[in-house]
């Protein structure tokens, strides 16, 4: 296996100009919100406590030749195709279970363990730090209101893992290879993204919302809604995007029947005027996220700069993807490189 240098710009290939870029992988340090369905099977980890998890995406296709793992091994690996390396950030900052795609047990390795788990409260404060070590990527998480804290190192000693790529049909090979894994490149800019993935991310923050729609009826023989979408007074029919449903009974804290699949609606409550107003009883407080920030003026509350509010939005970017043995071209995003950002 041919390996690239890490945390190096050398690794920017332009897929316009050629196919043959570095295999990389996309890195998220995901905060899981409470009071839900409980993970592995939902996204909650406890009925009032947040919890972080270290994930890692890969993508085990040739785009080139139009090769991609067999079907066997996707079916034994978790994420399948687009395969993933899972870990629980830990009070000891090692793992609760194999984090590997081959290995992961989604008990041992899935089901948060309150014992070796980070957990935080509603309204702690919390400092996130991420760098490169000789062993792996590194991500970590102080609650500066408990004095707790948790890391995960995404290392071969921690049990993370590249599949090794056996294309076709005609093997059921699937093996798991131990890897550090690290950047892939030395700075962030619109060249340095995943050439898989969607958007044009590289370092970047999301709330991911538009994962949850309400439902009255859960089919049990496919646990799709069977029944009327929606909050009360704008419900209609389920369709296809109400999948992964779970009834009241199966929640931690929020007696609540819902769906986890993507909303491609855009119909669900994220998508309804329930955000976060100052009404604590009715409505869920704010998630406050920010970076290290220097400079001054503002006119949002607690904040240094709004960076020109609509203004930052900029022009249409058009990414360039590799499509056989040409590429195409995907608008997915806005883009505005600014002169002077105070932060």
């Amino acid at each position: 296996m041919n390996t690239c240098t890490p945390d190096s710009d050398s690794n920017i290939v332009d897929p316009a100009v050629s196919p043959r870029h570095p295999g990389a992988a996309f890195m998220e340090l995901q905060f899981y919100p409470p009071g839900f369905v409980q993970q592995f099977t939902g996204f909650s980890c406890d009925a009032t406590r947040w919890c972080v998890a270290l994930t890692i995406d890969s993508l085990s296709l040739d785009p080139v030749n139009g090769r991609s793992l067999n079907p066997t091994c996707q079916s034994q690996i978790l994420g399948g195709l687009e395969y993933v390396n899972f870990a629980y950030l830990t009070k000891s900052g090692v793992p609760q279970g194999p984090p590997d795609p081959l290995h992961f047990q989604f008990i041992g390795s899935g089901q948060p363990d309150p014992t070796k788990v980070l957990f935080l409260n509603p309204g702690d404060q919390a400092r996130v730090t991420m760098h490169d070590t000789a062993q792996g990527q590194l991500a970590q998480v102080d609650d500066l209101t408990t004095g707790e804290s948790g890391s995960m190192t995404a290392s071969a000693a921690n049990g993370f893992g590249q599949i090794k790529f056996a294309p076709g049909t005609g093997t059921t090979q699937c093996k798991a290879l131990p890897y550090d894994f690290h950047p892939m490149y030395s700075t962030s800019s619109p060249q340095t993204r995943v050439p898989w993935t969607a958007h044009s991310y590289n370092v970047a923050f999301s709330d991911e919302i538009g994962h949850f729609d309400f439902c009255t009826k859960i089919d049990v023989n496919t646990g799709s809604c069977s029944g009327l979408e929606g909050v009360p007074g704008d419900q209609e029919p389920a369709d296809g995007d109400d999948n992964a449903c779970f009834g009241a009974a199966q929640s931690l804290a929020l007696p609540v029947t819902g769906c986890l699949d993507t909303n491609a609606g855009f119909d669900g409550p994220s998508y309804q005027p329930v955000w976060p107003d100052g009404d604590t009883v009715h409505h869920p407080t704010a998630v406050l996220f920010s970076s290290p920030r220097t400079g001054a003026g503002s006119t949002l509350p607690n904040t240094i700069s709004d960076f020109g509010r609509n203004n930052q939005v900029g022009d249409l970017l058009a990414l360039t993807y590799t499509n056989g043995h040409g590429t195409v071209s995907v608008i997915e995003d806005y883009r505005n490189i600014m002169s002077n950002v105070p932060c």
